[in-house]
């Protein structure tokens, strides 16, 4: 093949030979690693590609399994359609394989792009937290006030966070029917935004003007004004969207049928944000009971588009052996459900995953047991940011919280923060600070 073209196979299984440039005018350079794993004829190791020397790339050329398995034409063609700058996926052919002799390639493939015009609300940066910004409540002690938010701003950004996950509450947004309030989020998001934090949206809970309890299923044609609205509104800062927090968690959730009722809504859901913003992304409401059976549930009731980012929530205790290898099971396990509902390729945010952190005192144990102190809880983060990043598939991993909420919840979750109440810093900020600038200076470029 000559120099400068790329291959790639159709979805109609045709085989294409482009100029790069023609191809992918969007791209200025491309990096890829490649491990292969088993035997193959493409363990090529890492290739870095300017955009006019971009060499074949195809993973295997045997007659079992050309055209089957991984091809970079196809990954970067879908990661310029979605704006990516990041991928890392295992790819295989023996999962395609028809013949029943699997060919027994597998390739851990990293790819970074540097788009020639990128996506100002985008990051590659992995890290993230979720941060109580929007607490401005009696119900919450006025958490973080209005004179707050440029100081948890700065703080935020000196840590080196990527992105910050914080709710859209739909009772503050639309405080009366059709009457919407944008200021208090407007001044939130533009203070991350000016630190080039970029910004996950929960379109969430009910508001007080509605019938019902706030974590009931919400009425969707109102729902869905209030997304359609806030999308059109925040769509020049925000790209992605979770659709609500915790669905099949019956604190967050009522009533728990199964997921029935928010596979239905997150369909719709999904389609009004990109109705009014073509180019954002959602993700599901992060799963956090049975994490690989409900999200098998929500592909065989909603389907693999319906939701463009999967979200999960794998705590645990870092004082209770096997932590970390409870997080990675889990993990693994729900990529072999994508993988079974040919999704193998989607990214992975796990947007809550942390532990209390205490000085002292006699504080009740969080839901997992005995409370870590502030040195473990860094032990622990600094674990989670050295392993799951690294991970095919994971894309952001989201320390919960960023402040600690001493008072509002009664136990060890009021200690999750990377700060406390003060503000003054706790060693896992420290730890975070420092995982960030690794996982950002290992990023390929």
């Amino acid at each position: 093949m000559a120099q400068g073209t790329i291959f790639w196979s159709d979805d109609d299984g045709r085989r294409r030979d482009l100029r790069f440039e023609e191809a992918f005018p969007e791209i200025n350079a491309v990096a890829v690693d490649v491990i292969e794993h088993g035997h193959g004829n493409a363990g090529l190791g890492l290739r870095r590609f300017q955009k006019r020397s971009v060499r074949e790339f195809v993973n295997c050329s045997s007659e079992r399994c050309a055209g089957k398995g991984f091809s970079l034409g196809r990954m970067l063609r879908r990661m310029v359609s979605m704006r990516r700058e990041r991928l890392h996926v295992v790819k295989s052919c023996e999962s395609r394989e028809e013949s029943g002799s699997p060919c027994g390639n597998a390739f851990d493939v990293a790819i970074t792009l540097q788009l020639r015009h990128p996506d100002p609300r985008e990051t590659t940066n992995p890290a993230g937290v979720l941060a109580f910004l929007h607490w401005d409540h009696a119900w919450n002690g006025h958490h973080f006030p209005a004179s707050s938010i440029e100081r948890a701003a700065r703080i935020l950004g000196e840590a080196g966070i990527g992105t910050v996950r914080m709710d859209f509450l739909w009772s503050d947004l639309e405080p009366h029917a059709e009457q919407f309030a944008w200021e208090r989020y407007e001044n939130i998001v533009d203070a991350l935004r000016r630190r080039k934090i970029a910004v996950l949206g929960v379109l969430h809970y009910n508001p007080l003007w509605r019938p019902g309890a706030w974590n009931q299923a919400p009425d969707a044609p109102a729902y869905l004004r209030f997304i359609r609205a806030t999308v059109k509104r925040f769509k020049d800062r925000v790209r992605y969207w979770e659709i609500w927090n915790e669905p099949d968690h019956p604190n967050y959730w009522q009533p728990q049928d199964g997921l029935a009722a928010y596979a239905a809504l997150l369909t719709k859901a999904t389609a009004a944000v990109k109705e009014e913003d073509p180019s954002a992304l959602t993700l599901l409401g992060g799963l956090s009971q049975n994490i690989p059976s409900h999200l098998q549930t929500i592909y065989e009731r909603a389907g693999k588009n319906s939701f463009d980012v999967v979200n999960m929530h794998p705590f645990a205790n870092p004082l209770n052996d096997g932590a970390l290898e409870f997080v990675e099971s889990t993990y693994r396990e729900s990529l072999t459900v994508m993988r079974r509902f040919d999704d193998g390729d989607k990214p992975i945010w796990l947007t809550e995953i942390g532990c209390p952190g205490l000085r002292g005192g006699n504080v009740a144990p969080w839901w997992l047991g005995a409370n870590p102190t502030e040195e473990q809880q860094a032990q622990w983060l600094k674990a989670v940011f050295a392993h799951v990043p690294s991970w095919p598939n994971i894309e952001r991993v989201f320390w919960a919280f960023f402040r600690d909420t001493p008072g509002h919840f009664k136990d060890g979750v009021d200690y999750f923060g990377l700060v406390r109440e003060d503000f003054s810093l706790k060693p896992a900020y420290r730890a975070l600070q420092r995982a960030s600038s690794k996982l950002n200076g290992d990023l390929l470029s």
